[in-house]
């Protein structure tokens, strides 16, 4: 777009009272951007310029930057669209944060610029700057940035000064700045949607209040997924919406920022949680891009320090895998000393005395063939002292292994430590070009970056035959429409009579569960319409007459064998009414909503992404087995899931909800114990 690289640009409303105007003339003229023209009724001369009096004198401008008040604003964008400008950055508040006049205000700006097609940053915007072509069209006295490659594109002017100070304290460099305001025109999606085709921005780090257009943004983020550009989002105000949108558990589970915080994983987006991540994570993407794999190993000349890298490594979910037989024999070669070798691995202090011991273990990581990547966990010495010398050979091997093969190798500190030019000096001189800036937010970061380079957006594309709902929507045919799409399902038989249930339970094996079908009732244990561990066939046909009571409109009782000792998910697909079908996946069975460990991902959905929705749980160590239950198959289990999804796509339009809780899961043992389908409205 062209509002990145203004051919002419004018301050409407400058004034050497205003420190807008005053920082926004610095930035221009520091970082560049023109030519530059100044607007003001009263004429003359301001900064040392002639300033016109009207937008309408001047002809060589396409953005006008507008620094008045916001009622005053609408008029100069319609005298500015009058000459040709399709781009405005428009500084005031008193828009739609301001109440019902500010609305007016911010609908009235909207509409002429879907009239004029001009393009708006703002309200409430400081504009930008674009580092790679030099244009510096951002009101704000600040420090300005390194040249880089990471995109910063924020909601908040102001914390988007927090994000850039950051960013000249860890040594980030930045591409572009873009400050979108209340988006009234042109919001986040429209903004990355440009960095992907400008081309020069490896990263893109994202500050959001609110995601205006979220499947814009989708949209976006999967396109720079299959550019290989990370997107890494902080997004606040992250609370439940609590709205219950059918009468499924699924729907009760749904909420605004669980959603969309899983469609957001399934897009390739970096979720970060603070100010101080989103510029970590953002600027180590930056410099590394893709990943080879996950299993990390760590070499540090302290064993204290090993433990510490250890614990956050297990708290921020980094894989630190043992080194294989061979690769440990040759440590203990090249060390000659009687240390433990594990990962991490304390190479004590050998590397001083004998500076080939530091190139040999690197040589020995390359070689193991279960590393991916090799974190030096070292912290880098005053400038000027002998430690400084005797780490120039290190630094080297670091960077000839990581030039020279497969196996990157990064330099993690063990604090935060600001970027001070003494500092940015030593880097130089030991030819660093970034560390990972302390353990805790070094591990999260690379954790983060180790996640976003295994996610592969593959979509299950395969046609699902559509299938037609009946009328009557009892478990019973809930189970028969679900069997279709390949639902494995616990055995059951429906009786109409006492002595049919008797005979069933017979049939399937004691001991059983009775339960009801009944199209009028989506939860049957609220009701009592369940009766479980029944063992002889009085009790069943005694379990019979109870449950078929509680509702007038039955089909009769479904007689099931028991099944026990097993671990219970709920796996449902709700017909979202902004997003289409999703697929919920979560822990609990009959405690499904008090637990709320749910993940969701929009369909359709492949099943490598099913995987990692389970990954994501919470509960997610249950699955590995515990007390006494067997670890889950997980191959069954993902190809149960799959099957509910066909489902949802296949009836696609004609239900709410869909839903298996429990989804009982014994080793490999997958079966639904109970279905619903919670039709549509009519």
């Amino acid at each position: 777009m062209s509002f990145l690289r203004p051919n002419g640009i004018a301050v409407v409303g400058a004034s050497e009272g205003s420190v807008w105007t005053r920082s926004l003339l610095h930035n221009l003229e520091t970082v560049g951007g023109g030519p530059v023209h100044l607007v003001n009724p009263k004429g003359g001369r301001q900064f040392g310029r002639p300033v016109a009096r009207s937008i309408g004198e001047l002809s060589d401008v396409d953005t006008a930057f507008v620094v008045l008040s916001a009622q005053r604003v609408l008029p100069a964008l319609r005298e500015a669209t009058d000459i040709g400008v399709r781009n405005a950055v428009v500084l005031a508040s008193g828009f739609a944060e301001a109440g019902t006049d500010g609305q007016r205000r911010q609908a009235e700006l909207a509409a002429l610029a879907a009239e004029t097609g001009l393009r708006v940053l703002g309200p409430n915007s400081l504009g930008l700057l674009n580092l790679c072509d030099g244009v510096g069209m951002l009101a704000s006295g600040l420090q300005l940035p390194a040249p880089g490659t990471v995109a910063v594109v924020s909601q908040s002017g102001g914390l988007s000064r927090a994000v850039l100070r950051l960013a000249n304290a860890h040594g980030v460099g930045i591409s572009h700045v873009v400050t979108t305001g209340n988006e009234s025109v042109i919001d986040c999606a429209d903004v990355i949607d440009a960095l992907l085709d400008d081309g020069r921005s490896r990263c893109i780090a994202v500050f959001a209040e609110s995601v205006r257009r979220p499947r814009a943004f989708l949209d976006a983020a999967t396109r720079a997924l299959a550019a290989g550009v990370p997107v890494v989002l902080l997004k606040v105000g992250r609370t439940d919406a609590g709205q219950r949108v059918s009468a499924a558990h699924t729907g009760g589970l749904a909420n605004d920022h669980a959603i969309l915080a899983g469609l957001l994983r399934q897009h390739g987006v970096v979720e970060v949680d603070s100010l101080e991540d989103l510029v970590v994570v953002a600027g180590l993407l930056a410099r590394t891009g893709r990943l080879p794999g996950n299993r990390v190993a760590v070499l540090s000349p302290s064993g204290g320090r090993c433990t510490l890298i250890a614990d956050e490594a297990q708290a921020a979910g980094v894989d630190l895998p043992a080194l294989q037989p061979a690769t440990r024999a040759k440590v203990d070669e090249v060390l000659g000393t009687p240390v433990a070798v594990s990962n991490p691995l304390d190479v004590t202090g050998a590397f001083v005395t004998e500076p080939s011991v530091f190139r040999r273990l690197l040589d020995a990581l390359a070689a193991d063939g279960s590393i991916d990547l090799v974190v030096v966990a070292l912290d880098l010495p005053d400038p000027g002292t002998p430690a400084a010398r005797v780490l120039e050979r290190l630094f080297a091997d670091m960077r000839e292994v990581s030039a020279s093969g497969p196996l990157p190798v990064l330099l993690l500190e063990t604090t935060y430590a600001e970027l001070t030019p003494s500092r940015e000096l030593l880097q130089r001189e030991l030819g660093i070009e970034w560390s990972l800036p302390g353990v805790h937010h070094g591990l999260r970061a690379l954790a983060r970056a180790l996640w976003w380079s295994q996610v592969v957006v593959s979509r299950d594309t395969a046609d699902v035959a559509s299938v037609d709902l009946p009328g009557s929507m009892s478990e019973f045919v809930a189970r028969e429409v679900l069997g279709r799409f390949g639902v494995p399902l616990v055995p059951a038989v429906l009786a109409r009579t006492a002595d049919d249930a008797v005979a069933a339970a017979f049939r399937v094996g004691f001991p059983v569960v009775v339960k009801v079908s009944s199209p009028s009732l989506a939860h049957k244990s609220d009701v009592g319409g369940v009766v479980l561990d029944v063992r002889d066939a009085p009790s069943v046909a005694a379990a019979f007459t109870r449950v078929v009571s509680v509702a007038a409109e039955v089909d009769g009782a479904l007689v099931s064998p028991m099944r026990t000792g097993g671990l219970e998910l709920i796996v449902g697909v709700l017909d979202h009414p902004q997003w289409g079908p999703l697929l919920a996946v979560g822990l609990g069975g009959v405690l499904a909503e008090a637990l709320r460990d749910t993940v969701w991902r929009g369909l359709p959905v492949s099943p490598d992404e099913i995987g990692r929705m389970l990954g994501e749980l919470r509960g997610r160590a249950l699955l590995d087995g515990v007390r006494g239950i067997p670890p889950a198959d997980r191959e069954r289990l993902v190809a149960a899931i799959a099957a509910v999804t066909r489902a949802g796509l296949g009836l696609r339009g004609q239900f709410e909800a869909l839903e298996i809780n429990p989804l009982f899961v014994r080793g490999d043992v997958v079966e639904a114990l109970d279905a619903l389908i919670v039709r549509g409205a009519a």
